[in-house]
């Protein structure tokens, strides 16, 4: 990496857990493994990262490496690249992202730079992934539209979760969901507001112990302008912050 940043007039510097580098904002690694303090995101498909020593994790993306020359770049030049394996296979990704979003993400994409793919896949002793095969990454699917609906009731039944105020029972009807779309660990559903009039739109994806929830009022907001992006945990419904504030 050090070599191919001189080549490029660039100079990058290894970042681990514990010595981040704050990237536009975002401490990095630390603030993109785990609880996150910005959700990292390949396209609008959330992922969860978690550091490994060996490339071997639970969940999610191993994530083995990070490397910026954000110390050295103006503002608009920063790359953050992450060194990931993901279904024992390596994914170099990276971003230049300088500002926020609607949903309160930082977007990465697959490095197009062949070299480090090379090097990388050497080290790994596998194939990358490729941009076709990203969209379809699965670690954790949803079992069945069933499981996600199950999930959007325990959101709104928890009373510890304000939203829990914001639902009306007497007029929501399970049989109004229908299945959308799903792609790798997201599963997006419609509901048809009772009469058919109108409705919205719902994605979940899994993200290690949690799930984020986007929700879209109104089928015209759907998909670029979400009403709310929520980080949920997966074992009581309990919402643990709002992304896109």
């Amino acid at each position: 990496m050090a070599d191919w940043g001189q080549r490029m007039n660039q100079t990058y510097k290894e970042y681990t857990p514990g010595n981040s580098i704050n990237f536009n904002g975002v401490q990095a690694p630390d603030g993109l493994v785990g609880n996150v303090t910005m959700q990292p995101a390949i396209g609008q498909h959330p992922i969860y990262l978690e550091w490994s020593e060996n490339g071997q994790v639970k969940d999610g993306y191993a994530l083995v490496a990070v490397y910026s020359d954000a110390e050295t770049q103006p503002e608009m030049q920063k790359h953050l690249y992450l060194f990931t394996i993901v279904n024992n296979q390596p994914l170099v990704l990276v971003t230049m992202q300088n500002q926020g979003d609607p949903y309160g993400y930082l977007y990465f994409g697959a490095t197009d730079n062949a070299e480090l793919r090379a090097g990388f896949e050497k080290i790994v002793g596998a194939p990358s992934i490729t941009k076709e095969q990203i969209p379809n990454i699965s670690v954790n699917p949803w079992s069945s539209k069933e499981e996600a609906i199950d999930f959007y009731e325990g959101m709104y039944k928890n009373t510890a979760n304000e939203i829990s105020t914001q639902i009306d029972w007497h007029n929501y009807q399970r049989a109004n969901w229908r299945e959308v779309e799903t792609k790798g660990d997201t599963m997006t559903l419609h509901f048809a507001n009772v009469g058919g009039a109108g409705g919205s739109y719902t994605q979940f994806t899994k993200v290690g112990t949690n799930t984020i929830v986007v929700s879209f009022d109104g089928n015209a907001s759907y998909p670029d302008n979400p009403s709310s992006v929520l980080l949920v945990q997966n074992s009581d419904y309990k919402v643990l912050r709002t992304l896109n504030q």
